[in-house]
């Protein structure tokens, strides 16, 4: 009988082990750098002039060719708040990045652009979540242009936390 007292816990401790389930990998997270060259820009859907210097702009659509650690199309839609007088325009964006025409990344950036005259070009920051097969990864970091550049340079850092 003190045998088979002596042998419960080691038969609960076993079970335990045998029912847990195996731990997810790691995250991993590495350094992530593409670059975008627009391809096409629409007119927005709809714009208005508040006051003498700002303008509002409404649905703006846009795409580019996307190379680098992410080879596809951006799909964007634009809304943009421009004022004259300062030169600057400060710009929200969403989309999608499809790889292989599927949807691969959901898109949000919060950016500006300056005019021609301050040679800053485009600064702002980005969040690339991935869907579907890319679920799980998350690509966080900055985009920058200069102003009269095509060409758009998207660096950061790519989180995996495939389980």
């Amino acid at each position: 009988m003190r045998r088979m007292k002596a042998l419960i816990p080691l038969l609960v401790l076993f079970m335990l082990f045998a029912v847990t389930p195996v731990l997810a990998e790691p995250s991993v997270k590495e350094p992530f750098q593409a670059y975008s060259t627009a391809t096409s820009t629409g007119d927005p859907t709809r714009y208005w002039t508040a006051g003498l210097w700002t303008t509002h702009l409404r649905g703006l659509v846009a795409t580019a060719d996307m190379t680098g650690d992410i080879n596809g199309v951006l799909e964007l839609t634009e809304n943009a708040n421009m004022n004259a007088m300062a030169g600057q325009m400060n710009v929200q964006i969403k989309g999608a990045i499809y790889v292989d025409n599927v949807k691969a990344y959901s898109v949000s950036v919060n950016a500006k652009m300056t005019s021609q005259m301050t040679s800053e070009g485009l600064s702002g920051t980005f969040v690339f979540q991935g869907v579907g097969s890319y679920k799980g990864i998350h690509i966080t970091g900055t985009v920058s242009a200069g102003p009269t550049s095509i060409v758009a340079i998207w660096t950061g850092t790519k989180l995996t936390t495939r389980p």
